[in-house]
C-alpha cells in the first residue's frame, strides 16, 4: 500500500467520528485508469491486466474460493475496463455499526463527483446487498459474475456480484 500512497491515480477517503478521529467509520479507495501523466507506462500496465484484484487473499478469506473467483474477476475487468480513463472503485467498507445510516453514500457521491468534474466513467463490483445504494447513484449493472461456492462449502449455491457500470454525467 506504500506505493499507492504516494500515486497520483489512487485515492483513499474515511470517514471518521469527530468525537474519536482515530477511529474509521468507513472508507473508500478508488484508482484512475490511465490517469496520471506522470507514468508513461499506465497505458501498456492497463492494457495487459486492468487492476488486478490483489494476488493474496485477506487474511480471514477462503483461499479456495478466493482463487476459483479470480480468473472470472479478472475476465471481466479486461472485458469492461479495455478503455483507460475509468474510475474504478476498488474498496467500499463502513463499520457494520454504522451501516445503513449514509455513510456509504457519502463516499459514493465523492467518487461520482470527482468521475463528474473530470467527465470520467465509473466501474464497480458489488455484493446484491449495495446495489440499492449504487442504483441510487446512476450506476446501472451491465454484468454478472458468478461462482458456485458448493465446490468448496457444503451447502452453499451459486453466489452472484454485479458488475455496474456509471457513464459520465453532469461534466
Amino acid at each position: 500500500m506504500r506505493l499507492e500512497i504516494g500515486d497520483p491515480d489512487i485515492h483513499f477517503l474515511k470517514i471518521a467520528d469527530a468525537s474519536a478521529p482515530d477511529t474509521i467509520l468507513g472508507y473508500a479507495k478508488w484508482t484512475v485508469t490511465g490517469g496520471s501523466a506522470t507514468r508513461a507506462t499506465r497505458r501498456e500496465e492497463f492494457a495487459g491486466e486492468p487492476f488486478n484484484p490483489p494476488a493474496v487473499p485477506k487474511e480471514d478469506s477462503n483461499v479456495d474460493i478466493f482463487n476459483g473467483w479470480l480468473p472470472e474477476l479478472v475476465k471481466k475487468r479486461r472485458q469492461y475496463l479495455a478503455e483507460l480513463h475509468t474510475v474504478v472503485l476498488d474498496d467500499l467498507w463502513i463499520a457494520p455499526d454504522h451501516q445503513r445510516q449514509g455513510a456509504g453514500t457519502m463516499l459514493l457521491r465523492c467518487l461520482v463527483n470527482y468521475a463528474d468534474e473530470r467527465g470520467l466513467r465509473c466501474y464497480l463490483e458489488s455484493t446484491p446487498v449495495a446495489l440499492p445504494m449504487y442504483w441510487s447513484q446512476g450506476f446501472r449493472e451491465v454484468d454478472t459474475v458468478e461462482v458456485n461456492l458448493a465446490k468448496w462449502r457444503e451447502g452453499f449455491g451459486v453466489y452472484k456480484a454485479a458488475i455496474l457500470y456509471r457513464n459520465v454525467t453532469g461534466a
